[in-house]
């Protein structure tokens, strides 16, 4: 106690803690550079096939009523790449 009869304040000594230490994270690649070969390949070949098939179909086969096939090439093209970068 002291002189003025009040307890002093109760002092605690700060806790310590070691620094928290996380190994680093080493993640394989999600997309290697011979999947990202391999799926331009692919959309390549997609591509070809949908111009192909559009070309095809509005110029070399008969037509015996005028009708050509909707579908733009950009259209094709648009879609074979979104779709290759989804997959």
């Amino acid at each position: 106690m002291s002189i003025t009869g009040t307890k002093p304040p109760l002092v605690t000594p700060p806790l310590v803690t070691p620094p928290l230490v996380t190994p680093p994270l080493v993640t394989p690649p999600l997309v290697t550079p011979k999947d990202l070969e391999t799926l331009r390949a692919l959309e390549q070949k997609v591509l070809w096939l949908a111009m192909w098939m559009i070309h095809n179909a509005n110029h070399i086969r008969e037509s015996r009523d005028g009708l050509k096939v909707g579908g733009h090439q950009a259209s094709c093209a648009s879609v074979s790449t979104v779709m290759s970068a989804l997959y």
